[in-house]
């Protein structure tokens, strides 16, 4: 089966250690979400996963073929268009040009982007603009590994929503994975079946909090009960440095 697999994973900068040791697997369909308190490592760990950062010690072992990364900022090459930027996944696998041009346009207007706002420039988007655009371009190559690293903490609650939304679809149209950072208990709570709380100095696993069932997460009450119990348990407050409950 295809899996993300870290073995006692640890990342030294210099003489500091900051992450590890760690060992974590995310399963193929599985979706995960990445919490703790800031320098608790989740990003280091992230890249880890990516690829884009070599760990000192331990194994990593990635079978996912196509995996994508959405970072915190859009990250938008300011000299292409919004319809360029999020075809940049398929020209970089030789998809022809107006194959290309057509997908990006269609997952564009699905993602709530007009035809003239495709046309645009970065710089000419608005910051919710630029996020939809991101994850057009994450979502375009139907990645069977999905990375988020904080993607939605600076959009407003609508946005976010409306974002969730579509997520949460693509996910289960593709069966994608999704491993994701976020610092929200209820966006990790609506969007994965399970929560790896990391603690700090260095960044180490405190604790696991299983989710439950895809078909409660819509349910308003469930969500907020849920995150509740989360937030009350031990290891998760004292993680985030809280006052015993």
């Amino acid at each position: 089966m295809t899996r993300l697999t870290m073995h006692e994973i640890s990342q030294n900068f210099a003489t500091r250690r900051v992450l590890g040791p760690v060992s974590m697997t995310l399963e193929q369909g599985e979706a995960v979400a990445l919490v703790g308190p800031s320098g608790s490592g989740k990003t280091t760990l992230l890249n880890i996963a990516a690829g884009l950062l070599i760990p000192s010690e331990g194994v990593l072992r990635n079978d996912f073929a196509k995996p994508t990364l959405m970072f915190q900022q859009p990250r938008l090459l300011p000299w292409k268009t919004a319809l360029d930027n999020i075809a940049l996944g398929l020209k970089a696998r030789g998809v022809p040009g107006n194959e290309r041009q057509f997908q990006a346009q269609e997952i564009g207007l699905q993602l709530g982007l007009s035809e003239e706002d495709l046309l645009k420039y970065p710089a000419a988007l608005s910051g919710g603009m630029q996020s939809r655009v991101a994850l057009a371009r994450a979502l375009l190559p139907q990645p069977d590994l999905l990375l988020l690293d904080e993607a939605f903490s600076a959009l407003d609650i609508g946005l976010k929503a409306e974002l969730y939304r579509y997520l949460q679809q693509a996910i289960s149209d593709t069966g994608c994975s999704l491993l994701m950072i976020t610092h929200d208990p209820a966006e990790a709570m609506r969007l994965v079946d399970r929560i790896i709380v990391l603690g700090g100095n260095p960044g180490h696993i405190c604790y696991e909090f299983h989710t439950g069932g895809h078909n409660q997460r819509q349910q308003q009450n469930w969500l907020l009960e849920r995150t509740r119990d989360f937030l009350g348990i031990a290891a998760v407050r004292a993680a985030f440095h809280l006052e015993p409950a």
